[in-house]
C-alpha cells in the first residue's frame, strides 16, 4: 500500500509538472491571439510532449459581433436531414446517421494584418482550406451522463489560417458529424456550421446561403463500428470545385434554438503523429490478420491509406491490453473504393494494440497506418527518479495519465 503522504507527493509534483506552461508571464515568446498554436513536439519518455509556449485567453484576439450566419441543408430539399443526436440528446433518427459537407470558392487578396477564421459547429465538425486540414471542433460544451437538456451556450474557436491562403482563388471544405463521437458530446439537436473569416475589422468571409451543401451517408455507425463505404463519398469533394458545382445552396439553420456563443479559452489540442513499432510504410500484404503495437496506451486518431480493389475490406481494432476480450469499442471497418483510400478517424480511440484484418481480393498496398497522438497541450517542466525504481516508474506512469 502506498502512504497517502506518498499520494500527496506525486499530486503536488505533478501539478508541478504540467501546469505554467502557457502563463505569458513566464515566457517572452509571441503572443498568440487565436487557439491555434505553433507547438514545437518532442519527445518524452517516448511519448510526444511539447516545448514551453505562450498562451493566454486573456490575450486572444476580442469576440467579435456575428454578421454571419448558422447554415445547414436546405429543409424543403432534404428534411430527413435536419435533426442532431448525441448519446441522450435528440430525436431518435429512423434514417442513418450522415455527415453534411460544405464548400466556398473565394477569392482573396493578401494584406498586412493577419487572417482568423472563427468558426464552430453542431455536432463536431473538420474544416480544411485548400486541401489542408485548418481546424477541428468545436470546444465540447460538455454533457453528463442521461443529460437531456440542450445546451441554451456553444463554444467557437479562433484560427490563424494566414499561411494557409494563397493570392487568387482559395477553397473551403467542411464536414459536419450529425452524431455524436464521444459520450460526453452533447447538441442542440438541430445540425449548424457557423464561419466569419476576418482580417482586422474587414469580414473576408462568412457563412450563408451563397455556400454550398450536401449530405453524405459514406461514413456510418453500426453498433460499436464506424463503417466508411469509400465508394459512396462524393470524389474530390475537399480538394476539387468542380464536385461542388451541382449541389444545392446551403440554407440559414432556423429550427435551433437560440444558443449564446463564446469564444473558447484554451488552445487547440496537440497532435502529433505516431507509428505502430513496426512501421507500416508502403507494404503489399495478403488478407489475413495482423497486430500493431504501440509501445504504451495511446490516445489517438487511427489514420490509413491504402490501394486496393472495390469492395476490399480493412477492419481495425483497437484494443489496451493482451489476452482481454471484450467486445469491439471505436472499432472502423473500411470499405474500399477501386484505387486509392484515405481515411483519417474524427473520433479518439484508447489503445495501445491495433488488431488489423484484411478481406482483399488479391494484395493490397498499404500506404500508411498509424494514428495521430491527441491530447492537450503539455510542456514537461522536471522529471523525478529515486533509488526505488518502482516509484520513479509509478511517477512517469502518473504524469503520462495526467497528460
Amino acid at each position: 500500500m502506498i502512504a497517502p503522504t506518498l499520494i500527496r507527493f506525486f499530486y503536488l509534483l505533478l501539478a508541478g509538472q504540467l501546469a505554467g506552461c502557457f502563463l505569458p508571464e513566464k515566457l517572452h515568446a509571441q503572443i498568440n491571439r487565436t487557439n491555434t498554436v505553433s507547438f514545437e513536439v518532442v519527445q518524452t519518455a517516448g511519448s510526444p510532449s511539447v516545448k514551453p509556449y505562450r498562451f493566454s485567453r486573456y490575450e486572444l484576439a476580442p469576440e467579435i459581433n456575428w454578421t454571419a450566419d448558422w447554415i445547414w441543408l436546405d429543409p424543403i430539399k432534404f428534411p430527413q436531414y435536419q435533426r442532431t443526436k448525441t448519446t441522450w440528446l435528440g430525436p431518435e433518427q429512423k434514417n442513418p446517421p450522415y455527415r453534411v459537407f460544405f464548400r466556398k470558392e473565394w477569392s482573396y487578396k493578401p494584406g498586412d494584418e493577419p487572417v482568423y477564421l472563427y468558426c464552430t459547429a453542431d455536432v463536431r465538425f473538420r474544416l480544411s482550406v485548400n486541401g489542408r486540414i485548418a481546424a477541428e471542433g468545436p470546444v465540447n460544451t460538455g454533457g453528463d451522463y442521461d443529460d437531456r437538456k440542450a445546451p441554451d451556450y456553444w463554444y467557437y474557436s479562433i484560427y490563424d489560417i494566414s499561411s494557409l491562403l494563397k493570392p487568387g482563388k482559395n477553397s473551403i471544405a467542411v464536414e459536419v458529424m450529425s452524431w455524436a463521437l464521444e459520450w460526453s458530446e452533447i447538441t442542440r439537436t438541430y445540425g449548424g456550421f457557423l464561419a466569419e473569416i476576418k482580417a482586422g475589422s474587414q469580414t473576408l468571409l462568412k457563412s450563408d446561403t451563397s455556400w454550398k451543401a450536401i449530405p453524405d451517408t459514406s461514413l456510418n455507425r453500426v453498433d460499436d463500428w464506424l463503417i466508411w463505404q469509400a465508394d459512396k463519398e462524393i470524389p474530390g469533394w475537399q480538394t476539387q470545385a468542380s464536385a461542388a458545382l451541382n449541389w444545392p445552396a446551403a440554407a440559414i439553420q432556423t429550427g435551433a434554438p437560440a444558443t449564446k456563443l463564446f469564444r473558447s479559452g484554451i488552445p487547440e489540442l496537440m497532435q502529433a503523429t505516431i507509428q505502430p513499432l513496426e512501421l507500416v510504410q508502403e507494404k503489399t500484404v495478403e488478407s489475413g490478420e495482423y497486430l500493431l503495437d504501440f509501445s504504451r496506451n495511446r490516445v489517438a486518431r487511427i489514420q490509413c491509406s491504402f490501394t486496393a480493389n472495390k469492395g476490399d475490406t480493412i477492419e481495425i481494432v483497437p484494443f489496451e491490453k493482451m489476452g482481454y476480450t471484450a467486445s469491439p469499442s471505436r472499432a472502423i471497418r473500411l470499405i474500399a473504393k477501386e484505387g486509392k483510400n484515405n481515411f483519417r478517424s474524427l473520433n479518439l480511440a484508447a489503445f495501445r494494440y491495433l488488431r488489423v484484418r484484411i478481406a482483399a481480393s488479391a494484395k493490397i498496398t498499404l500506404h500508411s497506418l498509424n494514428a495521430v497522438f491527441t491530447t492537450y497541450p503539455v510542456s514537461y517542466q522536471g522529471s523525478f527518479s529515486c533509488s526505488d525504481p518502482f516509484y520513479t516508474q509509478l511517477w512517469s506512469i502518473a504524469r503520462y495519465t495526467t497528460q
